[in-house]
């Protein structure tokens, strides 16, 4: 869970991961509480970020225990990437309200403290924006990778070479021959027009 809520800040790291996992949990949770002390309008306009980084923390669950027996890198895998960055989004406004209030507050230690989680949220959410941009790329020359492996199986089926099944991420070759028998028998997926 927490390698799939810090894979946008961490996900060129499988160790910096749940560690950026981790800080993010509690700085909602303690932006949460932080909340309390905001005037009520504040904390209705924060309802709808608290939501997005509820959904992404549902999502993180529900993909935990449905690829447990797989690695922990899987929730670093570009296609959880989308969710778990609503968690970030989300996070930004009330690490926003939070500094606003921060900048009122007359208590120099909890001040100080606020500040410190207000700063490292920020820059956690710029590194997630930074590695967004990054991310995009390389999913970019992937996708144009896996397109030509399709159009390779397309054009030389059945004579497909071994290699290829584990460019589609299906490392059991007898099992991925067997599917793809089936879907060209019925011309659906990669074999359809």
């Amino acid at each position: 869970m927490l390698s799939y809520l810090g894979a946008p800040p961490g996900y060129f790291s499988s160790r910096l991961a749940p560690v950026f996992g981790f800080i993010g949990f509690v700085a909602a949770i303690l932006l949460t509480l932080r909340a309390r002390n905001l005037d009520p309008g504040t904390v209705a306009r924060l309802c709808p970020f608290y939501g997005l980084m509820s959904f992404a923390v549902g999502c993180a669950v529900l993909s935990a225990l449905g690829r447990a027996e797989f690695s922990l890198d899987q929730g670093r895998s570009p296609r959880y990437l989308i969710v778990s960055q609503l968690y970030w989004v989300g996070l930004f406004a009330p690490a926003a309200a939070a500094a606003g209030a921060t900048a009122n507050s007359v208590n120099s230690t909890r001040a100080g403290l606020r500040r410190t989680v207000n700063i490292a949220a920020a820059m956690a959410i710029g590194l997630t924006f930074h590695n967004s941009q990054k991310i995009a790329k390389r999913q970019a020359v992937e996708a144009t990778r896996l397109n030509d492996v399709i159009a390779d199986i397309r054009n030389r089926y059945p004579d497909v070479a071994p290699g290829t099944y584990e460019l589609l991420a299906y490392p059991d070759k007898r099992r991925a021959r067997e599917l793809l028998a089936i879907m060209h028998h019925y011309q659906v997926n990669l074999f359809s027009n």
